[in-house]
């Protein structure tokens, strides 16, 4: 029987997994890919959106080893606060911070009125398959704005090949440390942008 002496003797520790879906479609994925890679990285644009908890709170502290740490912390729901973005390289392209839901009317108004205006000519726009993202709509969008834009959609249940995901955990992290003072969960994510 192995135990954690014998696993650290060996060099082996602990990780956390990287998981990917099991209905992600090999075959899209590769059509996807093979679609992507005429593009360099600084001509694609990634948009997605994101949730954030209105009470946000650090999960870790320090502590001298085999003590816990107690902390309190509210037990109501607080609302929910969301942001959409594109991002381009190290670009954050139109954050919008809201607090209601997504739905296709919001999303394209968005896309119209603010994304669109900000966007370079001749890139390529990637988002993931969201049933708010009405493709035939955001195709004639992008026709109509007359920059050469080429409109591509994640294969399903890839997130992993989006580039914006990690940006957002970071985001995420990064707010944990700066809204401890009085300033509003809005204000401190503008911050970080």
């Amino acid at each position: 029987m192995c135990n954690k002496k014998s696993i650290k003797e060996i060099k082996y520790n602990t990780k956390k997994k990287t998981t990917s879906y099991k209905e992600q479609c090999k075959e899209k994925v590769n059509k996807y890919l093979n679609e992507i890679k005429n593009f360099s990285e600084e001509d694609i644009v990634y948009i997605d959106e994101t949730g954030i908890q209105g009470y946000i709170y650090r999960e870790y502290a320090r502590a001298i080893r085999g003590k816990k740490v107690y902390d309190k912390i509210p037990g109501k729901k607080y609302k929910r606060t969301n942001i959409v973005a594109g991002k381009c390289g190290d670009k954050i392209i139109s954050p919008l911070v809201y607090d209601k839901i997504m739905d296709s009317k919001f999303f394209e108004k968005w896309f119209k009125e603010m994304f669109l205006n900000e966007v370079e000519k001749n890139k390529a726009i990637v988002m993931d398959n969201a049933t708010f993202h009405c493709k035939s709509r955001l195709y004639e969008l992008c026709k109509n704005a007359n920059k050469n834009l080429k409109l591509i959609f994640l294969p399903p249940y890839s997130p992993n090949l989006n580039p914006i995901e990690k940006y957002w955990a970071t985001l995420k992290k990064n707010l944990k440390k700066i809204t401890k003072n009085n300033k509003s969960l809005e204000e401190s994510i503008y911050e970080l942008f």
